[in-house]
């Protein structure tokens, strides 16, 4: 383990943050199939159309916002394989 660890030395935060990210907007769509059954379950069903609108407006932020921790996981995880890039080209 001790041997894994020196490799993340400096980057202990940007490795720490691109999972967190990816695994906030996992979460995010995750939620969509809920909203999706609130839709039918009671603004359809219920013939709620305050509902639909509501739940609607949610998961369009959700799409944004999931694209928003997408892109910045994946800003993380390639800006950290770069400059581990980096490290080991110097090296030779």
């Amino acid at each position: 383990m001790k041997r894994l660890l020196r490799h993340f030395r400096g980057q202990a935060l940007r490795c720490f943050l691109a999972p967190l990210f990816k695994m906030i907007e996992a979460t995010f769509e995750l939620l969509v199939p809920l909203i999706i059954a609130q839709i039918i379950d009671l603004g359809i069903a219920g013939k709620d159309k305050e509902i639909i609108y509501s739940r609607s407006i949610q998961l369009i932020i959700l799409g944004f916002v999931g694209l928003l921790f997408s892109i910045t996981a994946q800003y993380f995880s390639a800006d950290d394989s770069e400059e581990k890039r980096l490290q080991v080209e110097t090296r030779r």
